[in-house]
């Protein structure tokens, strides 16, 4: 498992971090916008800088190649390592480059959005898109440690911190009642990041290969890609948060029908929902346009749409199988 180091003076960690490791020769790929609202928090500590562009359509084998073209221009060795700084994408491509140049060089995430601190930038899953399939290609490899520092935050637009919020809520919700009961306190945000990071960690360390426990952290996940999917099919894109969130106020109504939590669990789950994320429960008739992609879920198997759901706050099930007529039936009937 890769370092955790949570720390408020980001340059002088990773300064002594690199020292202490002995890292001599390092490269830091950041994007458009991190490279001027985040490069300079580290920037006196006189690494390669390599700039990809922002957003999505970094994650290809183009820009991959490119960095790989600097990485061999300036002479990047086996021992050499590479720095992701930014979110999730830039750590993603990073880790993916990292893993596959010489057959692989160490990397260092150091998120830079909060949920790349939170989610993305833990748990050794790396991957870029091919052919308009998304993280088609990639490698489980974890960082050598990653930083989270909450300097950061300053930098983030109001929307991407809401959106965040979706993925730390479901962290609590499935796997930490102690973290859940910090959302609903109120506690300062970098106790939140630490306590939800480390709760991914531990999954994580007992699950690398997401093939049992690690599959928790797909709640709202499932209605909730189906739902950015027929989104982005429309022309209408959301933030993953915000179709997370959407996700998890669904599946809470699946998971409160079967009785796996209660009415008052539910309405806490969805109470910090719609404080943190300002998502709401609304009905809706969109299983339909969004079957095709429940049915292409890779967490599906012998035919049936797989959940993750809680089991009381702080506690889940994984790969809970309904059919999609079962679904069409519940959707017919109020259920969800």
């Amino acid at each position: 498992m890769p370092e955790l180091v949570f720390t408020e003076t980001i340059s002088e960690s990773l300064k002594e971090y690199c020292n202490s490791n002995q890292i001599h020769t390092a490269f830091v790929l950041c994007d458009s916008n991190t490279r001027r609202h985040c490069l300079p928090l580290i920037s006196d500590l006189n690494f390669v800088v390599i700039e990809c562009p922002h957003g999505e359509a970094s994650k290809s084998m183009e820009v991959v190649a490119n960095i790989v073209d600097t990485l061999i221009g300036k002479h990047a060795d086996r021992r050499s390592v590479l720095i992701n700084l930014g979110g999730g994408m830039v750590c993603d491509l990073g880790g993916f480059t990292a893993s596959i140049y010489k057959r692989g060089i160490s990397f260092i995430n150091i998120p830079t959005s909060l949920l790349a601190m939170v989610d993305a930038s833990i748990g050794g899953k790396t991957g870029i898109d091919f052919l308009n399939f998304k993280n088609v290609l990639g490698v489980f490899n974890h960082a050598k440690a990653i930083f989270i520092s909450s300097e950061f935050l300053g930098t983030l637009p109001e929307i991407e911190i809401k959106s965040a919020w979706a993925e730390i809520i479901k962290t609590a919700a499935i796997a930490n009642h102690r973290l859940f009961e910090s959302i609903e306190n109120n506690l300062e945000i970098g106790e939140i990041i630490r306590q939800c990071a480390l709760t991914k960690s531990e999954i994580v360390k007992t699950d690398f290969y997401d093939q049992g426990q690690r599959q928790l952290l797909n709640f709202g996940h499932t209605f909730g890609h189906a739902y950015e999917s027929y989104q982005l099919e429309i022309g209408k894109p959301i933030a993953h948060g915000f179709a997370v969130a959407y996700g998890m106020l669904t599946e809470l109504k699946l998971a409160l029908f079967i009785k796996n939590i209660t009415e008052l669990e539910y309405q806490r789950i969805a109470d910090q929902i719609k404080k943190y994320v300002g998502v709401e429960y609304q009905k809706d008739d969109l299983l339909e346009p969004m079957s095709k992609y429940l049915i292409s879920d890779k967490k599906n198997t012998d035919s049936n749409i797989s959940f993750s759901l809680p089991q009381s706050i702080g506690n889940g099930q994984y790969q809970y199988k309904v059919s999609l007529d079962q679904l069409k039936k519940w959707k017919i009937e109020g259920i969800i």
